[in-house]
């Protein structure tokens, strides 16, 4: 029975293992003294370093001291119980540079952290196809942005703070909160026509008259339009909004 019961274990471990081995990413664990117990292959590639060797290696040689002080906010905070999501762009063995997501989930067992679980993605390709979507919008001068209805949710791209001169580390200004960027007919032309395209579905074009937090003021050509469920609800708006103050400067010297 002893022995029936240790196949079933190595078949175990060797299950999991292949099941990690297989995940495109990093798949760790770290105990509450920030020692290895488990590492699948991809940290080879990572780091150089094979799982094998990783057992009972401390997570700062690992990472390495400037790494390690970058992360340990993160690491103490799961430490804490407290999971945590964030990016960071890696050096890899081979020396090229790779953005990742990583997640640190915390091992409670009787409300008792016993360490963390670490699951790191490569999100190089969606990092760049970001990247050169914010540059393409900076050379067209044009933001885009969504709202949706249910909890009055609103994303701004990077060009839309640069726009409007707002400060991108603060959160997206409300519906009711483009009052203070519109003038007040603008504004009550914008919000007229987002109320019709929410409720029948119509797209707009608008040219508007804003000011920024520096008193200094220039026009955009706003456009929206209704996004819709899968069912066909309208559950929300989405739109760009083009700067055009030279434009409509030299029109106007005409």
């Amino acid at each position: 029975m002893a022995e029936s019961a240790n196949r079933e274990l190595i078949e175990s471990q060797r299950f999991v293992k292949g099941i990690t081995d297989a995940i495109p990413g990093l798949v760790s664990y770290w105990d509450k003294d920030l020692r290895c117990r488990f590492a699948n292959k991809a940290y080879e590639a990572w780091f150089g370093r094979r799982p094998e060797d990783l057992i009972g290696m401390s997570l700062k040689d690992l990472l390495g001291e400037r790494l390690f002080a970058l992360d340990e906010a993160h690491i103490r905070g799961a430490l804490a119980g407290q999971g945590q999501q964030f990016e960071r762009a890696l050096t890899k063995a081979d020396g090229s540079i790779a953005h990742a997501l990583a997640h640190y989930v915390p091992d409670c067992v009787n409300g008792e952290v016993r360490g963390f679980f670490v699951k790191v993605s490569d999100v190089t390709a969606l990092k760049s196809t970001q990247l050169a979507f914010e540059e393409a919008q900076r050379l067209g001068q044009t933001g885009s942005w969504t709202w949706q209805a249910d909890g009055d949710v609103v994303s701004w791209s990077a060009q839309m703070y640069s726009i409007f001169g707002l400060d991108p580390a603060t959160p997206p200004p409300s519906l009711a909160e483009h009052a203070s960027i519109f003038l007040e007919r603008d504004h009550a032309r914008l919000s007229e026509q987002a109320a019709l395209s929410l409720k029948t579905g119509e797209p707009y074009v608008l040219e508007l008259l804003y000011r920024r937090p520096d008193g200094q003021q220039g026009w955009v050509e706003a456009r929206g339009e209704a996004v819709r469920s899968v069912a066909g609800q309208i559950t929300g708006l989405r739109g760009t909004a083009q700067e055009m103050t030279q434009r409509r400067e030299q029109q106007l010297a005409l």
